[in-house]
């Protein structure tokens, strides 16, 4: 990826995210007006990729602006954020920032390869030089 693809990257994810919290909504509107509770309520905790705090807290926005997810807590192990020259692409590492979040409905596996996808492709919007999977 290249900082010509930058802004494209932007739009991309823009476009993607509108989608996201729409069909979120709809699941949480079809939860609230059926009559069985049919939420299965969980927390994870998230071992994020970010590398510092901006990023940090966009992804933390974001994923609370989706319907039926919260983020309820975040957690920096490492005082000063320090690049892992060995970790290729921002790879998760367990000195990385932690977020805790809270979703109404799916699996734990669920919630986390959610996570993950919307942590890939934010990171990719902000980024100009991309991150890889």
């Amino acid at each position: 990826m290249t900082l010509l693809t930058w802004p494209v990257r932007i739009l991309v994810f823009l476009g993607w995210f509108t989608w996201q919290v729409v069909a979120a909504g709809v699941v949480v509107i079809r939860d609230v007006l059926t009559p069985a509770d049919l939420s299965t309520p969980r927390i994870a905790r998230v071992v994020t990729r970010c590398e510092n705090d901006v990023e940090v807290s966009l992804l933390s926005m974001a994923v609370t602006l989706i319907p039926g997810t919260l983020v309820v807590a975040t957690e920096h192990p490492r005082a000063v954020p320090e690049r892992d020259e060995g970790a290729k692409g921002g790879e998760a590492r367990p000195d990385n920032p932690v977020l805790y979040i809270h979703a109404l409905d799916g699996t734990r596996a669920d919630l986390l390869a959610e996570t993950a996808e919307l942590e890939w492709r934010l990171l990719g919007a902000l980024r100009p030089q991309g991150v890889t999977r």
